[in-house]
């Protein structure tokens, strides 16, 4: 990190969001650079490995090569860890009592109710192609 950056950042209460975002590059800069560098020293020391037929330190310091690759491409973006989780609302409680306390405040007014129910069944209900071409509704199970 710069110094004129760090003597900044040392003599401010409160860092700004612009220098958050100053440091934040300055760091990821630098931790790439030190990813980089220490990634040089993983492959000759797998090299003298292999070469002294030391094959233990060889999976050892490849394992570790690929920590180091791991690491720089999920800072790069260009690796995504995580599983995706959907989550259905249909199936909560609290979307079955919002649903219904908006139907019953539609009550008095049946072409907005009817227009509401029609809405809401379009995605409660998602229509799928049939075997022969037909349109279907998926039938939801009480």
């Amino acid at each position: 990190m710069a110094p004129q950056l760090i003597a900044q950042l040392m003599t401010r209460g409160k860092l700004t969001e612009i220098d958050l975002e100053k440091l934040r590059i300055t760091e990821s800069e630098g931790l790439l650079h030190h990813l980089v560098a220490v990634r040089g020293r993983l492959y000759r020391a797998m090299d003298q490995a292999e070469d002294l037929g030391d094959y233990l330190n060889t999976a050892r310091v490849s394992a570790t090569l690929l920590k180091n690759l791991e690491l720089t491409a999920k800072l790069l973006g260009e690796l995504h860890t995580g599983a995706q989780v959907t989550q259905n609302i249909l199936v909560l409680p609290e979307y079955h009592g919002l649903r219904t306390a908006i139907l019953q405040a539609l009550k008095g007014h049946p072409e907005a109710r009817a227009a509401v129910v029609a809405a809401l069944q379009h995605f409660e209900m998602p229509e799928v192609p049939a075997l022969e071409g037909e349109v279907c509704r998926v039938v939801a199970s009480a």
